[in-house]
């Protein structure tokens, strides 16, 4: 982001100037204004000066847009999930180059920065011998106890059953 924040500082000294040189302006404008009422200075004065005051009033309006522009472009670097989650693996390190296109393969470049899980909804994967298959239906409910943690049973219900069984397995799976 450091060129972006260059000219976010960039941006914000134009409009200061910008600012200072409307003020500047103003000022001048009065001065000749407050003249002209007495006939000391002439119309076309009066006229130059309310010009260009009017013209640093737009340059100013322009430069607060190209200060927003800036910002909106730093703000672009920094990426925020979509979701709520927890990061389980970084795709990509601090400071590396990413694209917003996929390349496709392995682990060239990608859209993916970070493998993120949704705690709120895990989903488990089971092989289930094709003789136990007439006992599991979708929508199912079901418990989960994983071998790790054998007393911390969570509950849920099947999602999706596999089209196809595994033959070397005889196995289907279950999720």
């Amino acid at each position: 982001d450091a060129e972006y924040l260059a000219r976010v500082h960039q941006a914000e000294g134009q409009l200061n100037a910008a600012k200072a040189a409307v003020a500047k302006s103003d000022l001048q404008y009065n001065r000749i204004k407050k003249l002209a009422e007495n006939s000391v200075e002439s119309k076309q004065t009066l006229d130059e000066a309310r010009l260009q005051l009017d013209a640093n009033r737009a340059s100013e309006v322009e430069t607060a847009a190209q200060l927003e522009l800036a910002q909106t472009f730093l703000d672009w670097c920094v990426i925020r999930s979509p979701i709520d989650g927890v990061i389980l693996e970084k795709l990509v390190q601090p400071n590396e180059l990413v694209m917003p296109q996929s390349f496709g393969g392995g682990r060239g470049p990608s859209t993916a920065l970070v493998a993120l899980a949704d705690l709120k909804d895990l989903q488990v994967e089971i092989d289930v011998n094709e003789a136990d298959l007439s006992k599991v239906s979708m929508s199912q409910p079901c418990r989960v106890a994983p071998e790790a943690y054998p007393d911390k049973i969570d509950s849920g219900s099947v999602a999706e059953i596999a089209p196809q069984a595994d033959p070397s397995k005889g196995t289907l799976q279950i999720k």
